[in-house]
C-alpha cells in the first residue's frame, strides 16, 4: 500500500522533492539523509516530536497498520505520515492521496475530523517542532 503512494507522489511531484533532517544531523548535511535516499521525492520533512506532542496528535489521524499512521490536516495541502513516532511531511494534494487510497479512506479521514473538531493540532504540533530545531 505505501509503495504505492510513493509511486504516485514520485510521478506527480518530482519537482517538489527535497528533505530536512532529524534533529541528528547538522543543517550542512540536509540532503545526506538516509531517509531521502529512501524515499525521495515523496519525502519532504522527518521531524522527531516530543512525547507531549505525540500525545496531542489526534485530528485527522488514520491508522494504516501497527503503528504507523496518515495525519491530513484540514487547514493544509500537505498530509504527513506517522511510523513509530516520526513524522513525515508528504509533499502533495490531499485528495490525490486520498483518491488513491480509495473512498473509504477519504469518508474515514472526514469522519475522524468531524468527530475531533476543526482545526488540526497535529499540523501545528509539526510546524513548532521544525521551528523549535529551526528548519523554518
Amino acid at each position: 500500500m505505501l509503495g504505492n503512494l510513493f509511486e504516485v507522489l514520485a510521478d506527480r511531484y518530482k519537482e517538489h522533492a527535497y528533505a530536512l533532517p532529524a534533529k541528528s544531523y547538522s543543517k550542512k548535511n540536509r540532503n545526506k539523509t538516509p531517509e531521502f535516499d529512501i524515499f525521495s521525492p515523496a519525502l519532504v520533512a522527518h521531524l522527531y516530536l516530543s512525547i507531549e506532542n505525540i500525545n496531542i496528535v489526534r485530528r485527522g489521524m488514520i491508522s494504516l497498520y501497527g503503528q504507523a499512521y496518515f495525519i491530513f490536516p484540514e487547514s493544509r495541502e500537505f498530509c504527513y505520515l506517522n511510523v513509530c513516532d516520526e513524522y513525515h511531511m508528504i509533499a502533495g494534494q490531499k485528495e490525490i492521496l486520498m483518491e488513491s487510497l480509495g473512498a473509504d479512506f477519504f469518508s474515514t479521514w472526514k469522519s475522524a475530523i468531524a468527530i475531533s473538531g476543526f482545526g488540526s493540532s497535529s499540523e501545528m504540533d509539526i510546524i513548532r517542532a521544525a521551528r523549535s530545531y529551526g528548519y523554518i
